[in-house]
């Protein structure tokens, strides 16, 4: 027990927390399995995508920065409607469900006997609460009706993990629809994908490269919503659920005086989205962002009009 500064209530200090850590050899073995060996199989055999950049070797988060400043970049320069949704998935490594993990892992090769051992570990894993004290003598675990998520702090399994399944959402979304497609101006080059991502910043995205008549704010912001309701049914299906508060949008809709193209601001598209999340059946509006407003992706801050804010031109 210690006092806090200023006051006369006691409190308790924890040493090391409620959360469960691995032993440094399993923790060890769970890199080697899932970091490692199942990674680079899965890259060595094209099955990860191009989408997600994160817990991959040999790519970083400046990679997935540089992807989304050329789409804005093709974006102004080929003058299409463009639709983001910017998104980050609530504590995606605390609310992974192991069964759903292990499953995707078996489907990229991992043998059946490592899947179990994870699995059976996490399972049957007894949970104490050290103090400065001492060690509780209850505990805390798995049970069918209080099942827990996760797979402990600091888990090597955790990144490739998160990972797996990640691309098994996105390749669910890929089936229903494809939301930015892009080509070269004689259109011998082409290439198409729904969200640029690292760990679990996402931004999705949808245009009208491949149609012969723009989308009118309204549309734009009509297909943007289904892909970013379709996502976030996909989080939750998952065990996972989108940071609503920290989700945004931009829409670049060209308007054209005397020849010149400028992009509309929030109040001339005059369009919204609003999403359902969770278990919550009523839909909560998403802020909308204007064109020239900077956010901050992984590593650096940026716009669709390619223009730094003050403090970065410093």
């Amino acid at each position: 027990m210690e006092k806090t500064p200023n006051s006369s209530a006691p409190t308790l200090k924890l040493v090391n927390g409620p959360a469960g850590r691995d032993e440094a050899d399993f923790n060890l073995y769970l890199k080697l399995m899932w970091a490692k060996r199942l990674v680079h199989h899965a890259e060595d055999h094209n099955k990860l995508g191009e989408e997600q950049g994160g817990s991959r070797p040999g790519r970083t988060a400046i990679d997935i920065a540089n992807r989304k400043a050329l789409t804005y970049l093709f974006t102004r320069l080929m003058k299409i409607c463009l639709g983001t949704f910017d998104n980050d998935a609530k504590a995606c490594f605390d609310r992974i469900i192991a069964a759903l993990a292990l499953i995707a892992s078996r489907a990229l090769g991992m043998p059946e006997v490592a899947c179990r051992i994870h699995g059976q570990t996490i399972e049957l894993l007894k949970h104490f609460i050290k103090t400065a004290q001492g060690t509780s003598a209850s505990y805390y675990s798995n049970e069918r009706e209080g099942p827990l998520f996760g797979l402990g702090q600091g888990s090597g399994g955790s990144p490739p993990l998160w990972l797996l399944i990640w691309v098994a959402l996105s390749n669910a979304l890929s089936t229903e629809m494809t939301g930015m497609s892009f080509c070269s101006p004689d259109h011998s080059n082409s290439t198409a994908r729904n969200n640029d991502a690292f760990v679990d910043d996402t931004t999705g995205g949808v245009n009208d490269t491949h149609l012969s008549t723009p989308l009118s704010p309204t549309e734009l912001a009509a297909r943007l919503q289904k892909q970013a309701q379709l996502w976030e049914r996909l989080l939750f299906a998952s065990g996972g659920r989108l940071e609503l508060p920290k989700c945004f949008f931009y829409m670049i809709v060209w308007k054209w005086t005397d020849g010149d193209a400028t992009m509309m601001s929030v109040e001339e598209l005059n369009a919204s989205i609003s999403l359902t999340c969770g278990s919550n059946p009523h839909p909560v509006p998403i802020a909308p962002k204007e064109v020239h407003t900077s956010t901050k992706p992984p590593c650096t801050h940026m716009n669709t009009t390619a223009t730094l804010p003050p403090h970065t031109q410093r």
